[in-house]
């Protein structure tokens, strides 16, 4: 399983759609070696330095953090079925209602 990475005050809720089977392998979002996810975060200027998925607990220093939208892995999102889809946006909305971060951009894995 792969835990939300969040706390009160966050900038930025980065929401991917779903783990791939990198990330459920590991247990880190992002975690495929192929994935830029990490490396747009910190070029675009959201992160002081690059992280690595194992280093995604920093985002939080950052006021950053991390959840998905259904936490099934799959090899592709288009695998998700409509009540997955429509359950997680539920779930979304209570974890953006709680947490209040200031943007919520989607993130394809």
């Amino acid at each position: 399983m792969i835990d939300d990475i969040v706390a009160p005050g966050l900038r930025v809720l980065f929401c991917g759609i779903n783990p791939g089977k990198s990330s459920a392998h590991t247990g880190y979002h992002f975690a495929h070696p192929g994935n830029r996810f990490w490396k747009v975060i910190h070029l675009a200027g959201f992160t002081p330095s690059l992280l690595r998925p194992a280093d995604e607990h920093q985002l939080l220093a950052s006021d950053c953090g991390i959840t998905m939208l259904v936490a099934r892995p799959t090899v592709q999102a288009g695998e998700l079925q409509r009540e997955e889809l429509r359950c997680g946006g539920e779930a979304l909305t209570k974890k953006v209602m709680r947490w209040q971060p200031q943007l919520l951009p989607t993130v394809q894995n």
